[in-house]
């Protein structure tokens, strides 16, 4: 495509994108929450990722009544976003008004950190954290080596590493492992149940037999699709399969 027309061609689909928006917006405003959903819906047609569209349009469903999709929304936008505040405490007040009905499992220790520790921080925090951490422990410990060098060529006593440098030290190893927690939990393939309930089939056919419930707004692990269905699983519970409308991929690596 000429430079000209592909410049032309994005600006098209700004142009409609940010009348889409502004029209879900102005809809939301006058309380025609039918209308916004449409519209923001429309916007993200355009772009897929969009996550004040995204944000929006999970207020849309809420509003509409769809509190499981809203919850699968506002998840990827968590998943998305660099800024956790507004999506967050969306998310929260979504689940305030949810009655997330869990089934019987394991707690899994992951599972416990990723709510924890890796849940409330984005991953490009964790990478700058560790990175400054990096940088200051990396910097601290070439000055030690300066001064053992000094100290040895002077024939004094080797001075020991300063509790300043162990502790950040420290922090850096920590840092790293809980880095390298998220990045995992970063690709893992995670979706939303956004049904109020579906039952977890053994095999990926309607005449297999159901092996357990899974309820709205549950989040699960993707393991593998077939046709139409997909396998989940469940955190520290079995692991079947349900059809893939019956969800929203909210997190990690494609899987369809």
């Amino acid at each position: 495509i000429p430079s000209s027309q592909a410049e032309e061609t994005k600006n098209t689909e700004i142009k409609t994108f940010d009348e889409a928006f502004n029209s879900g917006v102005n809809l939301y405003r006058q309380k025609k929450y039918p209308e916004a959903r449409d519209a923001f819906s429309r916007s993200l047609e355009i772009r897929p990722d969009d996550t004040s569209a995204l944000t929006n349009l999970a207020l849309a469903q809420f509003q509409v009544g769809e509190k499981n999709y809203a919850v699968a929304l506002l998840r990827k936008v968590l998943y998305l976003s660099q800024d956790f505040s507004t999506p967050r405490a969306a998310l929260s007040f979504v689940l305030s008004q949810v009655q997330l009905r869990e089934i019987p499992h394991e707690i899994q220790i992951f599972e416990q950190m990723r709510t924890l520790l890796l849940n409330p921080v984005s991953i490009w925090s964790y990478l700058a954290l560790t990175a400054l951490m990096f940088f200051a422990a990396g910097w601290l410990m070439l000055k030690h080596l300066g001064i053992r060098r000094r100290a040895f060529r002077e024939e004094q006593s080797i001075p020991q590493l300063s509790a300043t440098t162990l502790i950040i030290s420290f922090v850096f190893v920590v840092l790293l492992v809980l880095t390298s927690l998220k990045a995992v939990d970063y690709h893992t393939p995670r979706g939303t149940i956004v049904v109020e309930k579906i039952g977890v089939r053994s095999a990926p056919t309607e005449q297999s037999t159901d092996i357990f419930d899974l309820y709205g707004g549950l989040e699960v692990i993707l393991k593998q699709t077939d046709g139409e269905w997909v396998q989940v699983s469940y955190p520290g519970a079995f692991t079947g399969w349900i059809p893939k409308a019956s969800l929203l991929q909210t997190s990690g690596r494609k899987i369809w």
